[in-house]
């Protein structure tokens, strides 16, 4: 994930307790001590340290966190409990999350690519918006020898927030974004959905 966020232009903060330095980049030791406002936090630490860094997210007043990791409702009650947890701090905080159980997301035009794919699909006009985090990966693989670009490549995960509706919005308003291409597997709001559409 750092590998990839390093093409972005803007500041990457790495924060890990073991390491000092990631990629050549110093490493913050929590969130709390980074002494920038900071806009997106990706998380990919296991499922039970989440709840603590979206408190820490939000005692930073970040507004939005992408959690990459995987062990919340799709493993089943423990997992539900916890992500039940991670959007009860969220809200305390006014938090929005992306995820959990996401790829993350990919914004070819402003060179953020926030998850572990190791390829970045070109710039273009289609925003791809997907609950499979596989289907992406070789979507995009299968994008570049083609000369396909992306506005957007959008990883929902389990949706516990932000979900297909709100994405659909976002790609609504992009200026990027001519088209859609939507691999569904639960919509949230039905209604909501199909007047967004």
């Amino acid at each position: 994930v750092l590998r990839n966020l390093l093409t972005f232009p803007g500041k990457v903060y790495p924060v890990n307790l073991n390491h000092e330095k990631i990629l050549g980049r110093e490493v913050w030791r929590s969130l709390g001590a980074i002494p920038d406002t900071v806009d997106i936090a990706v998380v990919v630490v296991p499922a039970r340290f989440v709840p603590q860094i979206v408190r820490e997210a939000g005692e930073k007043r970040i507004p939005l966190v992408i959690i990459i990791s995987s062990g919340f409702r799709e493993i089943g009650k423990y997992g539900s409990d916890l992500e039940s947890q991670v959007i009860s701090i969220a809200e305390q905080y006014n938090i929005r999350i992306m995820g959990p159980n996401c790829l993350g997301i990919m914004l070819p035009h402003q060179g953020i690519n926030t998850t572990f794919d190791p390829v970045s699909p070109r710039a273009g006009n289609i925003a791809f918006i997907s609950q499979s985090g596989a289907i992406i990966s070789t979507i995009v693989d299968w994008s570049l020898p083609e000369e396909i670009g992306f506005s957007a490549v959008i990883s929902i995960g389990n949706q516990a927030d932000l979900t297909f509706e709100d994405f659909l919005k976002y790609a609504l308003d992009d200026p990027f974004t001519r088209a859609v291409i939507l691999y569904i597997e639960e919509i949230r709001d039905g209604t909501r959905f199909m007047e967004i559409a």
